[in-house]
């Protein structure tokens, strides 16, 4: 009996752990899984210093992957975020701000005389689709806080120790 426990409580373990590290929810395929962890890593960086707060009320998603890798603000089409890997990703954030997901800019933003700034003290983040190899992800993204205050680079997200991790930028950096 004490092996089948300690055995349980090692699996328990693992999945605890792994669920912390941000590698998806439960029932997700290991790519949806992948996924997942890559874009909490990005949202992550792009909103909080390691150990600190991020400082926003509200974390706001652009609903979908945007494809156009150049312009991820391209208001065109995109791949929606299924459901399941929404959940996945708020609950992967949960301890740095409230994600929600949106259908656009205008959505979350005030008047455009007024700066256009995210409302509910916010940031709007747009993220692109995933290229790169097994173990180095690059990662399309943009933040947008108002008018004059909007980055956009392409991150590198590797496989670190409990998950995946921003290492840097490839590439041009925008910053308005």
């Amino acid at each position: 009996m004490m092996r089948v426990t300690g055995v349980a409580t090692a699996a328990l373990g693992f999945l605890v752990a792994a669920g912390c590290a941000g590698q998806g929810g439960p029932g997700g395929t290991p790519e949806q899984d992948r996924e997942v962890a890559i874009y909490a890593a990005v949202i992550r960086h792009m909103t909080s210093e390691e150990g600190q707060s991020s400082g926003f009320r509200v974390i706001y998603v652009l609903d979908r992957v945007v494809a156009n890798a150049d312009d991820p603000d391209d208001p065109g089409g995109g791949q929606p975020f299924p459901e399941e890997d929404r959940a996945a990703l708020q609950d992967a954030l949960g301890e740095v701000a409230p994600v929600e997901f949106v259908s656009s800019r205008q959505a979350v933003t005030g008047p455009e005389q007024e700066g256009s700034r995210v409302e509910n003290d916010g940031i709007l983040l747009t993220l692109g689709p995933i290229s790169g190899e097994e173990d180095r992800a690059l990662v399309p993204a943009s933040s947008y806080l108002g008018n004059l205050a909007g980055t956009w680079q392409t991150w590198v997200v590797e496989p670190q120790a409990g998950g995946w991790a921003v290492t840097g930028t490839e590439g041009p950096v925008a910053i308005s």
